[in-house]
């Protein structure tokens, strides 16, 4: 199979959807971007690499850094434990709702909600304290063998003036548990709006992919995320990976994937492949529309779908 010929055709398909969607506008920073910058990275089995379209632009992680954010909280607690903090329950409301946490008497609902995610920088910030960051940087960073990932502090600046509905729920989380009374909740905010202002590529994002592909292995072979946090990882991603699109997403393109409102959509798929996508213009529910529709494309082109 010519998979350099099919990247490129579904990129050409993507074209056909750049005038859909809307930049980000609660983020400032998010809303300066070239609107019709996309591309994708796939890289096969034996770890070759192939790109279309804008494969080096720099974007913040945004919730994508999510999974990584519940892999670190994975390697530092028994699962048993991090269970009493987190659900693990799909959901049928946005990203950002209120309502899960207070219908799930303040637990969150799963670890990729802003409640989830939250929850899990406490449970980091709690092993790790102020070193925290460093350690999320840096395993992104090793993960995708780029020591130039860095943290974009001018998105950091303008999340800390923004993010209400964060703020609101950051405090619902302490008032009620599972975030203790003892800690200083704006540290916790700190930590979640460094982590989501990662900057990578779709390169980078691509390499993620293929990690958790392939049961945590590298392509040199090295078991760098635990074969079973991998595994939980791929599922979290199938159930609630673009939030409450997810179910749509499993029959519409029927691979694991994790979304951020930078743009960028990381899949996990069950042959070995990595592969992710980018294009800013997002859908109401925060995901990439040409992103989405070249996951359609190339998914029924290589027959990945799981389901």
């Amino acid at each position: 199979m010519d998979l350099e010929k099919i990247v490129q055709e579904t990129y050409a398909y993507g074209e056909n959807f750049l005038d859909q969607g809307s930049l980000v506008d609660y983020i400032p920073g998010l809303d300066q971007v070239d609107p019709r910058a996309y591309g994708l990275a796939l890289i096969d089995q034996q770890g070759k690499i192939y790109q279309a379209g804008s494969i080096d632009k720099s974007y913040t992680m945004m919730s994508i850094v999510k999974v990584f954010l519940y892999i670190l909280a994975l390697e530092a607690y028994d699962f048993a434990e991090i269970r009493k903090y987190i659900g693990l329950k799909p959901s049928s409301k946005a990203f950002n709702s209120l309502l899960d946490l207070q219908a799930e008497d303040n637990i969150p609902v799963n670890p990729y909600v802003n409640a989830g995610a939250l929850t899990t920088c406490f449970l980091l910030y709690k092993k790790y304290g102020d070193s925290a960051v460093d350690l999320i940087l840096e395993k992104i960073s090793s993960l995708a063998d780029n020591p130039k990932i860095a943290i974009d502090q001018e998105v950091v600046r303008a999340s800390s003036h923004a993010g209400y509905a964060n703020k609101a729920m950051i405090f619902s989380l302490q008032n009620k548990g599972p975030i203790s009374k003892d800690v200083d909740v704006f540290k916790i905010l700190d930590i979640y709006n460094q982590a989501c202002s990662i900057a990578v590529s779709t390169k980078d994002l691509a390499k993620l992919s293929y990690i958790l592909s392939n049961n945590g292995k590298n392509p040199k072979g090295d078991q760098v995320i635990a074969k079973d946090h991998a595994r939980i990882s791929r599922t979290l991603m199938a159930l609630c990976g673009t939030y409450d699109y997810s179910g749509d997403f499993a029959i519409d393109v029927g691979l694991g994937a994790k979304s951020g409102v930078g743009g960028g959509i990381m899949t996990s798929t069950n042959c070995g492949l990595g592969l992710a996508t980018y294009g800013p213009k997002l859908d109401a529910r925060g995901n990439s529309i040409v992103g989405i529709e070249m996951l359609k494309y190339i998914s029924e082109r290589l027959e990945l779908k799981i389901y």
